[in-house]
């Protein structure tokens, strides 16, 4: 059993359940030029520093195929942290897209600004996975009961996030 941050999977091999749609955020330093619009579409990322996930990220991918799809070209930097990747944001190295689960203390206590997006969609799910044909015990059966509880439940958002057109 395993739980991934990833658009809605499929596999016949495999029950897929999402839990939670996630908020992708795009994020920059306080102060940043882009905190003075009202919203930035993939445009205005032209020439900017791009702060990355690693290759094989599924959200990486789908901003880096939003960006190319409007002819973006971007610096980027790759980091394998997403913890690297918010000080070097809160250090004004760059922008970038991160799950707002991963940046909420950060964005309430003022150290990151969500700038809100008028790109494409990034449809990310938490979700649980396990194989259908393998044997569940009743302890991962009690666990996956708690965890449709408890993160199923979700919570509203008061940060302004991707709003497609």
């Amino acid at each position: 059993m395993a739980f991934t941050l990833e658009e809605p999977g499929v596999d016949e091999r495999i029950t897929f359940e999402s839990l939670l749609d996630e908020r992708m955020l795009i994020l920059v330093q306080p102060g940043h030029p882009f905190t003075d619009k009202e919203a930035i579409d993939p445009r205005d990322l032209e020439g900017e520093t791009v702060l990355l996930t690693e290759p094989g990220c599924r959200y990486r991918s789908m901003f880096e195929s939003a960006l190319a799809s409007h002819g973006v070209h971007t610096m980027k930097m790759e980091f394998a942290s997403v913890e690297a990747i918010k000080q070097c944001t809160m250090a004004g190295l760059g922008v970038t897209l991160l799950p707002e689960i991963a940046v909420a203390s950060e964005v309430e206590w003022g150290m990151l600004s969500v700038v809100p997006w008028r790109g494409p969609d990034i449809p990310v799910v938490t979700q649980m996975l396990w194989h259908k044909d393998k044997w569940m015990s009743p302890a991962l059966k009690a666990f996956i009961e708690v965890s449709r509880a408890l993160i199923g439940r979700g919570k509203e958002s008061s940060f302004p996030a991707f709003r497609p057109r």
